[in-house]
C-alpha cells in the first residue's frame, strides 16, 4: 500500500506495484479479504481512480483493472460486491473506454474477466453499460484470438444474462 501511495503521489508509473497486487490477490483470499474489509476506503477506491482516469496510460489501467478481475474473483463477493456497486456504472464506462482505446490482448482479457466476474455477482446490473462493453469486446482487434474464442462464449451468455437480451444479435438490434 505504501508502495502504490508512493508511486501515485510522486505521480510516477504504479503499473508494476498494481500487477503485484493483483498477483499478491491471485488465489488468495486472506490477501483480498483484507483489502475489501480494512482497506477497501484508500485501496480500492485508488485501483477505481486509476482505472477510470483516461488520462492515465493504458498499462496502469489495465493493470487496475487486473487487481479488480482478481478480487472480484474471490469467494468473497458479497463484500467485494458491497464496495464495488457504487461505482459499478463508473467501473463498467471506464473499462467500455480503456477496450475501445487498445489493441492490447491482454487488455481485452482482463476486462472480459473482470465484467465476467462481476455479472456473476449479482443479477442487478445495469443493461446500458453491459451491451456498450460486450459490443467493444466482440468490437476489439483481439476478439478473434484463440484466447479470446475460448472465454467468448461464457462471457457472451453472462452478460445475455445479466442484460436479460436472448442473444448477442437482440443486444445489437435493441
Amino acid at each position: 500500500l505504501r508502495l502504490l501511495r508512493h508511486r501515485l503521489s510522486g505521480g510516477q508509473d504504479c503499473s508494476k506495484v498494481l500487477r503485484l497486487l493483483g498477483c499478491l490477490c491471485c488465489n488468495n483470499d486472506r490477501v483480498t479479504m483484507d483489502l475489501v474489509t480494512c482497506y477497501h476506503d484508500s485501496v480500492l477506491s485508488v485501483i477505481q481512480d486509476i482505472v477510470c482516469q483516461q488520462g492515465r496510460s493504458e498499462e496502469e489501467r489495465r493493470e487496475g483493472v487486473g487487481v479488480l478481475a482478481q478480487i472480484s474473483a474471490s469467494k468473497q463477493q458479497d463484500m467485494v460486491w458491497a464496495v464495488l456497486r457504487p461505482e459499478i456504472n463508473t467501473i463498467l464506462h471506464a473499462m467500455t473506454h480503456l477496450v475501445q482505446t487498445s489493441v492490447s490482448p491482454e487488455t481485452m482479457l482482463l476486462c472480459s474477466a473482470t465484467s465476467l466476474n462481476i455479472t456473476c455477482m449479482t443479477t442487478s446490473l445495469p443493461p446500458a453499460p453491459l451491451n456498450g462493453l460486450l459490443g467493444s469486446l466482440l468490437a476489439h482487434p483481439a476478439c478473434h484470438t484463440s484466447v479470446f474464442i475460448n472465454i467468448c462464449p461464457t462471457c457472451c451468455n453472462r452478460f445475455f444474462t445479466a442484460c436479460h437480451c436472448p442473444s448477442y444479435q437482440h443486444c445489437k438490434r435493441g
